[in-house]
């Protein structure tokens, strides 16, 4: 014991000291700082005192060297370490424990050791007198510089200490624990117990395997087996008869299935059983070529199975398209107890990807008195249901379908914000029936300027409220909503210019979206318009190329033929004009004429605002524009230059194929309104044509009641000898002139014999031209008078040749 305490003692102070010469070391500064002290000093004392310090470090870092090497090698440090490993392992027994244990010893060796130096340190004379002369040069903040923190430096040297010592005694243990026989044995125990648990989680895996297994085949019996089979007797028997055969009977199992899908649907869904009667009646209900009255009958029964459970089924995928039908076939009274049955769910239905489609049959099927029903409670829900995608379906099908002008317009005002004025017109009615003042009387035009300015005050905030409301349902992609549109139509009419500027400026987007999807509403044309009347030439460009893409389609479409035309109105590039709709016109120039549409477009490029060939409201249309557009050109000007380009193709085409225009009245107008706007060589290339076709090719076309009679040509020629007296104030040449210089003697008695012929030559003679006239009267030998009808046209024209 006392070897032990005084190894022990003598260990600590070897500790102490060796700490204290390593403090010493890190502590003192170095020969380059000293001599560059004593460069600025002067002093030889300090270098020779630098000196002495790097041989007293030299001699301490030996001992220290020393010390360790003595502490490997001394007998008494090895038995005393042998003696606490054996200890060690008694005790605990475990690499951990000693390991910790160890670990403790070293912390409390370190304390110990530290607070023995930082005490040495206070009170050795000679870092006393180290400091006072670092304090004296002025080098102390120097060192502090380059070496930090004191108390980091003690904690360096502490640390390296420590690790010194901790690698010399982990390997001296290392080395011990590869001989000592105890840690031998113990280690070969351990490897046999993980020997036998490997053992063991081996028979584990097997046995998880084999659970799995047994799940496996537990599961697929279990599918085979249901609720009943396990307590049936009959079941349990066939279905062991099934296992042990190898093979299950799958139609079995198939028709199992469905009476098992059966009872889950009646779990579900109380009235299965009356909707598979209802699907069967719908099945037979579809033929269309059942009678009316059968048809009838089923739709009856259809509603007596479903009473009570319209309200349920109609949001059903399936059963929908039963409650369509119902609204088509039944007879008019069950058609009025689905619409009283079903009137509370409108709104609800209306939002509903299925049920939607039964509130579209019940306004068709309905009749006005349901469509006044539900326009009425549609009232103040509008905006609402226009923000779900399904029912701004349904809201556009009726605006544009079902609604009459009233709904429309109580429509728009509440989706743009605009009150109902009724109480102020009341309010004055009252004031003005009771007489408490006339109505010229200054009190009665204060009022009537009070209630003008509360008008004016609800209308821009309406227009305020209006915008908010429009940028919000654009931005929801509703765009393409009728009445989305007429309120925007309206709101551009109504704002001012700033609002009306910006508003033009983000509309393009949506714009492109309404014309892929095909102006089919007059409101999406109107918009179209306003966008081209208030828009700049850029503006109205983007549009002209946006027609000229999708020509000639939108120009045969009802409504978008306006667009055209606005835009031949208003656009002042001609340029551009000629080389997108003119061309795009002039490419399918028989087409547009077949159509309706079309041929609107080819009269308005041949005579503009002619009230003979478009109707009053189209012609208001182009005065409004008139007053908002900017043009630069005169429309003189502009229909010179549309004309120039279009006039010689289409003369030419009538000159090679002549019969084509006069087998149709709209075509026939058409090639009369060319041949007026026509002049020089190419209107006497179209004169001589037609005379040429009526006197030499079909001299037959004006035998009244022949085979090759043909009234169009008729009246073509009355119009272009009507058209003769203006031709002549022009200098122009006159059809008249070479009608009757190719005109036959034969052809003419055939004529008169006849209405038709009678009434051209009536015409010839109503020119008042002195040069037909004596033609005329030169053409009728008394030959010819004498073949002429005897009707009462026939004897105008015997007085006016006598006449002449």
């Amino acid at each position: 014991m006392k070897s032990f305490s005084s190894a022990k003692r003598a260990k600590s102070s070897e500790c102490e000291t060796a700490a204290a010469s390593a403090k010493k070391v890190k502590a003192e500064p170095k020969i380059s700082e000293l001599t560059a002290d004593n460069t600025e000093a002067g002093n030889k004392k300090t270098r020779q005192q630098a000196i002495q310090k790097q041989v007293k470090q030299k001699r301490s870092k030996s001992a220290t060297a020393f010390t360790v090497e003595n502490k490997r090698t001394d007998p008494t440090r090895i038995k005393q370490f042998n003696q606490q490993q054996n200890n060690d392992s008694t005790e605990a027994g475990n690499k951990r424990t000693r390991l910790a244990m160890q670990k403790q010893v070293k912390q409390k060796r370190s304390k110990s050791a530290a607070a023995f130096t930082t005490e040495k340190k206070h009170t050795d004379p000679t870092r006393i007198k180290q400091f006072n002369q670092q304090q004296n040069n002025g080098s102390l903040s120097a060192d502090s510089t380059e070496a930090g923190n004191k108390r980091t430096r003690q904690q360096a040297i502490q640390k390296q200490v420590k690790q010194k010592r901790s690698k010399s005694a982990a390997a001296f243990t290392t080395e011990k624990k590869r001989t000592d026989p105890t840690r031998i044995k113990q280690f070969n125990q351990q490897k046999n117990s993980a020997d036998s648990t490997e053992t063991g989680n081996k028979r584990t895996r097997q046995q998880t395997i084999q659970k799995q297994m047994k799940q496996k085949r537990s599961k697929s019996a279990a599918a085979l087996t249901t609720e009943n089979k396990r307590t049936d007797p009959t079941r349990i028997k066939q279905f062991n008869q099934q296992k042990n055969s190898g093979h299950a009977n799958w139609r079995e199992l198939k028709e199992r299935k469905k009476s098992l899908k059966q009872m889950r649907k009646q779990k579900k869904f109380a009235v299965i059983d009356t909707i598979s009667q209802a699907k069967k009646l719908y099945e037979i209900s579809k033929n269309n070529k059942l009678p009316k009255k059968q048809r009838e009958e089923i739709g009856s029964r259809l509603y007596n199975l479903l009473k009570g459970h319209l309200k349920a089924i109609v949001y059903k995928h399936d059963m929908t398209r039963i409650t369509q039908l119902l609204m088509k076939v039944s007879p008019e009274n069950t058609r009025h107890a689905i619409w009283s049955e079903l009137k509370p769910e409108l709104l609800k239905m209306m939002t509903s990807k299925y049920a939607a489609h039964t509130v579209i049959s019940i306004l068709e099927f309905g009749g006005t008195s349901v469509r006044k029903e539900v326009a009425g409670l549609l009232k103040g829900h509008v905006l609402e249901l226009l923000k779900n995608k399904v029912a701004s379906m349904v809201i556009d099908k009726i605006y544009k379908t079902y609604s009459v002008p009233e709904d429309r317009d109580w429509m728009r005002k509440e989706l743009s914000g605009f009150k109902d004025d009724k109480t102020v017109s009341k309010f004055l009615e009252i004031i003005e029936g009771q007489g408490c003042f006339c109505p010229e009387s200054p009190e009665s035009k204060l009022l009537q300027s009070l209630v003008e300015c509360v008008k004016q005050e609800e209308e821009s905030s309406a227009t305020v409220s209006t915008k908010v409301t429009l940028q919000m349902l654009i931005e929801k992609d509703l765009a393409l909503n009728a009445l989305v549109q007429s309120v925007l139509s309206d709101y551009l009419m109504k704002c001012n210019s700033t609002d009306r500027k910006e508003l033009i400026s983000t509309l393009q987007p949506t714009l492109e979206r309404i014309l892929d999807a095909g102006l089919d509403t007059f409101n999406a044309v109107m918009l179209l318009i306003q966008y081209v009347w208030f828009g700049s030439s850029k503006e109205r460009k983007w549009v002209t190329k946006q027609l000229h893409s999708k020509m000639p389609g939108i120009g045969l479409q009802n409504y978008s033929y306006l667009l055209v035309m606005i835009v031949l109105e208003c656009m002042d590039d001609t340029v551009l004009l000629k080389k997108t709709l003119v061309k795009d016109v002039l490419k399918d120039v028989r087409e547009f004429v077949d159509s309706n549409y079309g041929w609107k477009i080819i009269m308005h490029i041949l005579a503009p605002r002619s009230p003979r060939h478009f109707s009053s409201s189209y012609l208001s249309l182009l005065k409004m524009g008139d007053s908002i557009a900017v043009k630069k050109k005169s429309d003189e000007v502009r229909h010179a230059e549309l004309l120039e380009p279009f006039i010689n193709p289409l003369l030419e085409d009538i000159n090679t194929d002549l019969s084509y225009w006069i087998s149709d009245g709209r075509r026939t107008v058409l090639c009369y309104e060319a041949i007026c706007v026509s002049k020089g060589t190419e209107l006497e290339k179209a004169l001589k044509n037609i005379v040429h076709f009526v006197c030499k090719e079909k001299p037959g076309v004006l035998v009244d009641r022949g085979p090759e009679f043909s009234s169009q040509l008729e009246w073509l020629l009355k119009q272009l000898i009507k058209s003769d007296k203006q031709r002549l104030q022009e200098n122009e040449i006159t059809f008249s002139g070479f009608f009757l210089s190719a005109v036959a003697q034969e052809d003419i008695k055939s004529w008169v014999e006849g209405r038709a012929g009678i009434v051209i030559f009536l015409k010839l003679i109503d020119t008042e031209i002195p040069s037909v006239r004596r033609s005329v009267k030169k053409l009728f030998t008394p030959d010819i008078k004498a073949a002429i009808d005897n009707t009462t046209a026939g004897d105008t024209l015997r007085n006016k040749l006598k006449q002449i």
